[in-house]
């Protein structure tokens, strides 16, 4: 079952430069002024050992340095003020993995990519692929990360720079979460 974005709490869009249906949120040249964010709240150490997979597309439309976070963190606020977090960094072009460290890999803006999300204690991957079958891996990128667990999940975050040019649009959907049986990982499904 997919995640019910209307629950989520969106912060700061003046413009509404971010839309959300119940299993899909847009963005539109959200700008990095606002610190514009949708995000939830699961409780105090909800996120430990996390499998995502969800599809992204970052429109052509992206611009300067605009980009879109989607990222696990123990701060509310836009992805600038996180520490000690997780995070796919979206810009036109690349994306990031994030968290002690990063790694990245370079991709075609208004083209569809599968994503899948993997972190176990202090390492995470994210494997990237062409297909929604996902049999055809382009890429796995992976970082160390905090071995502690969090708070928030946040299907997009804007990255506050103080300069309105930087703007970023694409969308991400169908976020769906499963819980495992004990002393397995949480895994989490997301379409972007």
């Amino acid at each position: 079952m997919t995640e019910d974005l209307t629950t989520y709490t969106e912060v700061n869009d003046s413009h509404s430069r971010l839309s959300t249906t119940s299993s899909k949120v847009t963005l539109s040249l959200m700008d990095q002024v606002d610190r514009t964010y949708l995000y939830k709240d699961f409780g105090s150490s909800y996120f430990n050992n996390i499998r995502l997979m969800f599809t992204g597309r970052v429109s052509s439309g992206t611009n300067n340095n605009g980009s879109c976070d989607i990222g696990f963190a123990n701060a509310v606020g836009d992805a600038s003020g996180w520490s000690n977090y997780l995070s796919v960094e979206f810009f036109e072009g690349v994306v990031h993995l994030v968290g002690d460290t990063r790694d990245y890999y370079l991709m075609s803006a208004d083209t569809t990519y599968y994503f899948t999300l993997e972190r176990n204690a202090g390492s995470a991957s994210l494997k990237i692929y062409s297909d929604s079958g996902r049999t055809n891996l382009l890429d796995t990128l992976a970082c160390t990360c905090n071995t502690g667990a969090w708070r928030y999940f946040y299907p997009a975050a804007s990255y506050y720079t103080n300069d309105e040019f930087d703007q970023f649009s694409g969308y991400f959907e169908n976020f769906d979460f499963q819980r495992m049986a004990a002393g397995q990982h949480r895994v989490i499904g997301m379409m972007l």
